[in-house]
């Protein structure tokens, strides 16, 4: 579905309530939220594979290009040279494991990210590494669509009238539109 199409339908779900602008920011805004609900595994068109070096063990996720989608949103890392994935840990978890007689080596290895910063764990100091990670999309205006695949657009355009709604405080039209759209995005989740 074009951008152009994706206009038509919120003008026609709301009878041209919104103005372009405002239509232009809640596809925006509708785009971030369906891939932050997504599995990744449904978002191959914006995922990126990044082969990167390990500083003492350290990498900087502002340096990744194009840019990565939140703040250290990383799906996977794979010591390149083994081809051995990764554990993510979640920071929480970390003091736990520091006291721990769990050990990282390049055979089991963990990352976890703190302040944007990847922290690779194993016995090698430089590690090359891939990096697996959701980019940020191109913004959805005139004359540039959305990068996800076509079957994800309506949901886009169903979430974008429920933040229309919701701007206007129709809070019954905005939860209509929001679990329409909930239903099919747990339903595809659940299958992934």
């Amino acid at each position: 579905m074009t951008t152009a199409e994706m206009l038509t339908r919120l003008n026609s779900r709301s009878n041209n309530r919104w103005t372009p602008a405002q239509l232009y920011q809640f596809l925006n805004s509708a785009q971030d939220r369906l891939i932050i609900a997504l599995d990744p595994l449904y978002l191959t068109e914006i995922t990126r594979i990044e082969g990167v070096t390990g500083t003492a063990g350290e990498y900087d996720l502002g340096a990744l290009s194009p840019e990565i989608f939140g703040s250290g949103n990383v799906d996977a890392v794979r010591f390149r040279t083994s081809g051995i994935y990764y554990t993510f840990m979640p920071f929480a978890e970390i003091k736990k494991l520091e006291i721990a007689t769990w050990a990282p080596s390049d055979v089991s290895p963990y990352q976890y990210v703190f302040k944007n910063v990847l922290y690779l764990k194993q016995d090698a100091t430089n590690p090359e590494v891939d990096i697996f990670y959701t980019r940020k999309p191109l913004e959805i205006e005139s004359g540039v669509n959305s990068e996800l695949d076509e079957s994800l657009h309506e949901m886009i355009v169903t979430i974008a009238e429920g933040i229309g709604w919701q701007s206007d405080r129709n809070i019954p039209r905005a939860n209509f539109a929001f679990v329409s759209a909930k239903i099919i995005i747990d339903t595809m989740n659940g299958r992934a």
